[in-house]
C-alpha cells in the first residue's frame, strides 16, 4: 500500500444545465501521471442532492481518468506533480481545463495546460484532451512548479507558476483562442524572487 500516493488533490465545480459537476484533479504519485474524476448531481429540485453519475474514477471506467502520462509504475516521467483546474462555462458547456508541471528530460520541466474536447474526457490521448505547451519566461529551465489558476468569465487565464531553476515567482494572463490559449503582450510579470 502506498499511503501518500494520491497527491496536489484539486476541486473546481460548475452548473451544467440543472445539475452540478464536481471535478477532482490529482498527482498519482506511484504512477507519476495526472488524474482526473467527475460527478454530477442530481437536479436542484433533489432534496438528497445523490450523485446521479460518476465518470472517469476507478469504479466506473477503469483506465479512463488519466489526463497525462500512464497509469503504470514503470513510466518515469512527472506529469502533473503541480497542477490546478477550473471549469470554463462561457461556451455553455462545462469543460476541464488543467494547467500543470510537466517534466519532459532531467531537470527541465514546462508548464502544459490540457483542455477537454467534451463535457468528460476520457482517456489520456489527443481525440480527448488538446494539450497546449505554454512557453516559459526568458531563460527558464525547470518552470511550472507550484502552479495556481485561476479563470474569469470569458474562459481567459491567469496563471502563476514558479520557475525552479531561479527561483523566480510569475504571473501570466492567458487568452482564450479557437486553437488554445495565448500569453498577453505583456508575457510572464516577474512577482517576487527568492532571497540571495
Amino acid at each position: 500500500m502506498y499511503r501518500q500516493q494520491f497527491q496536489n488533490i484539486k476541486l473546481a465545480g460548475a452548473y451544467g444545465g440543472s445539475q452540478y459537476h464536481i471535478y477532482v484533479s490529482y498527482f498519482d504519485a506511484y504512477t507519476k501521471c495526472l488524474k482526473y474524476g467527475k460527478f454530477v448531481y442530481r437536479s436542484d429540485r433533489d432534496q438528497n442532492r445523490s450523485v446521479e453519475n460518476r465518470y472517469a474514477t476507478r469504479d466506473t471506467d477503469d483506465g479512463k481518468y488519466v489526463v497525462d502520462g500512464v497509469d503504470d509504475k514503470a513510466d518515469t516521467t512527472n506529469k502533473g506533480q503541480y497542477s490546478d483546474i477550473k471549469i470554463d462555462t462561457s461556451s455553455g458547456e462545462a469543460i476541464t481545463v488543467i494547467a500543470y508541471y510537466y517534466k519532459y528530460s532531467g531537470d527541465n520541466g514546462k508548464l502544459r495546460i490540457a483542455r477537454g474536447k467534451s463535457t468528460t474526457p476520457q482517456g489520456a490521448n489527443s481525440t480527448n484532451w488538446d494539450y497546449i505547451d505554454i512557453e516559459s519566461p526568458s531563460g527558464a529551465k525547470d518552470f511550472g512548479r507550484f502552479v495556481a489558476m485561476e479563470m474569469d468569465n470569458g474562459g481567459n487565464l491567469h496563471i502563476t507558476a514558479q520557475d525552479e531553476t531561479k527561483g523566480i515567482l510569475y504571473y501570466g494572463f492567458f487568452n482564450k483562442t479557437s486553437s488554445g490559449y495565448t500569453i498577453s503582450s505583456d508575457g510572464w510579470q516577474k512577482v517576487d524572487s527568492t532571497c540571495a
